[in-house]
């Protein structure tokens, strides 16, 4: 989405994690999304561990913009899936990257994953766990795991950019399966 497409009105993005889907899925809690919590929206993030792009852009959601980046379960070297990425909504730079290791530290090695980028949020997944917190400036937000909660319960997570502002909210969700 570029800035020059912006007109101020509130955008809502969804903000995925850790989906771990693939063609042997069924499609049909992902499109629920799309009437449900995610009605309206511009876009999804995707933090990694999509497993299969192509099933997730192709079968379960082809008709939404999808930027994600790549987990540690996804296809190495896929160019789609980069290992980090910057968008940027409303003038807030948001980075996107799965993350690595134990949730202990996690925000700290993605900020330093990002340092000098001036992002105002880093979203992430990794640990399949919700999280929303703020440190030394930067909002980190994990939106958790549809399918693969760890010690939580199944959520996503829902963007919304309005003028001077970026508001994060985690919609708790029944495991897919």
């Amino acid at each position: 989405m570029s800035e020059a497409a912006w007109d101020g009105k509130p955008i809502r993005i969804g903000v995925l994690a850790d989906t771990h889907c693939n063609g042997n899925d069924d499609p049909e809690p992902i499109r629920r999304l799309l009437t449900g919590p995610f009605a309206g929206i511009r876009m999804i993030l995707h933090a990694g561990d999509l497993v299969d792009y192509d099933w997730l852009t192709q079968i379960a959601m082809p008709d939404i913009e999808l930027l994600a980046v790549a987990g540690n379960c996804d296809e190495p070297g896929d160019p789609r899936l980069p290992a980090k990425r910057i968008v940027e909504f409303g003038g807030f730079r948001v980075g996107l990257m799965h993350g690595w290791g134990a949730p202990a530290g996690i925000t700290q090695r993605l900020a330093g994953a990002f340092e000098g980028e001036a992002v105002a949020a880093v979203v992430f997944g990794h640990t399949h766990q919700p999280f929303l917190a703020t440190e030394s400036g930067i909002t980190y937000f994990n939106p958790g795991s549809p399918t693969e909660p760890r010690l939580a319960t199944a959520g996503v997570g829902l963007l919304t950019v309005t003028p001077g502002r970026l508001r994060w909210q985690h919609i708790q969700q029944k495991p897919w399966w």
